[in-house]
């Protein structure tokens, strides 16, 4: 008589299902879920750090460690001024005791010139690899990524816009000057509709699109003089 039992709820197999382990698909899943809550609970540690509780991985816990529950907790405990004075200490006693000398700028023999010779080499690079060729093409292909990232105000620190902002601006518009209504395909500027001198911010909802002529006479006026004195707005 067999008396083969599923390991999942620990009932008699017959039939087909002798040569399975469990007698179906869900014992098998409650199974699988009762084997990860108990590795789970083995597993689970309280961070030493920030008491936080979490699972450690098996490769941590062979190894000696899973004592904190991410990266910033332990960089944040190896950089304690505790340890950080310790460590100063131990460089001390190091240099006192053994004499050993910690080697810095051209004395380290990892020196490869600093600064300015990692610079040159990176024009180097630049000239060999055909990086004035590439980034001409790129400016080519892309004239409104070029544009957000120039867009800047002299002694203002106001940021960068999302990518995509002005070519999202200038489909919304149709390709018009919302002034003048003339097509701004060829040529257009990206106007601040509150001016930053009077307080405005540089993002989407501040943004519009311009005609050279039309910008040009707006400047740092308020939008709605600048308008009125167009004939709008009255």
């Amino acid at each position: 008589m067999n008396d083969k039992r599923c390991k999942g709820c620990g009932g008699a197999m017959e039939g087909r299902r002798l040569r399975n382990i469990y007698c179906g698909q869900a014992c098998k899943d409650a199974a699988i879920d009762r084997a990860s809550e108990e590795l789970r609970a083995l597993r689970t540690r309280v961070c030493i750090q920030c008491g936080a509780s979490f699972t450690a991985k098996k490769s941590q816990l062979d190894s000696g460690n899973g004592k904190y529950c991410s990266v910033r907790c332990a960089s944040g405990h190896l950089t304690t001024p505790g340890n950080l004075a310790r460590a100063a200490e131990a460089r001390k006693a190091s240099v006192a005791i053994n004499g050993t000398a910690h080697k810095k700028g051209a004395a380290h023999p990892s020196w490869k010139g600093g600064r300015e010779a990692v610079r040159e080499r990176q024009r180097e690079k630049w000239r060999s690899e055909g990086g004035k060729e590439r980034l001409r093409k790129y400016r080519a292909e892309n004239p409104e990524k070029v544009r957000e990232f120039r867009q800047r105000r002299s002694g203002k620190k106001i940021g960068r816009l999302p990518p995509g902002t002005v070519k999202k601006i200038g489909t919304r518009q149709k390709w018009m000057c919302v002034v003048c209504r003339r097509s701004i395909k060829d040529a257009y500027h990206v106007d601040h509709i509150t001016p930053i001198a009077r307080g405005g911010d540089h993002s989407p909802l501040n943004i519009q699109l311009l005609c050279p002529t039309c910008n040009v006479r707006k400047s740092a006026k308020d939008p709605i003089d600048f308008m009125q004195s167009r004939g709008y707005l009255l």
